[in-house]
């Protein structure tokens, strides 16, 4: 998503001071979209991507659950709002959610790459 003057506010601002634009009703506050790009996470992954974007466990956990979130969390980040894992093998895992599957696996059978005929 490109939204003009996103990434770079401040001269933004500048600019529409000097065009007569009123730079107090830009709002800066707002989060950027990317974080919430994994909205439809699965229940039983939404601890874990609450703690990755804002860095600590929800309220309602006891300590000894807090704990288990920070050990469980471990392998998991998120890089530019989407999640991954760190495998057995060393490598990152993209965690694809499970209304994205169907669309995954439709590519990498009949996709354009050519999927198991090629």
């Amino acid at each position: 998503i490109v939204k003009p003057g996103k990434s770079n506010s401040g001269p933004d601002q500048l600019s529409r001071i000097q065009s007569g634009y009123d730079a107090q009703s830009i709002e800066d506050t707002m989060l950027d979209p990317q974080l919430y790009k994994l909205n439809c996470v699965p229940s039983e992954l939404e601890d874990i991507f609450i703690f990755l974007c804002i860095g600590i466990a929800p309220k309602i956990m006891k300590s000894l659950e807090k704990k288990q979130l920070s050990i469980h969390v471990k392998p998991f980040m998120l890089i530019n709002g989407d999640l991954y894992k760190l495998g057995q093998d060393e490598v990152l895992h993209q965690f694809v959610l499970e209304y994205e599957c169907t669309r995954f696996m439709e590519e990498a059978h009949g996709g354009i790459v050519g999927g198991h005929y090629a």
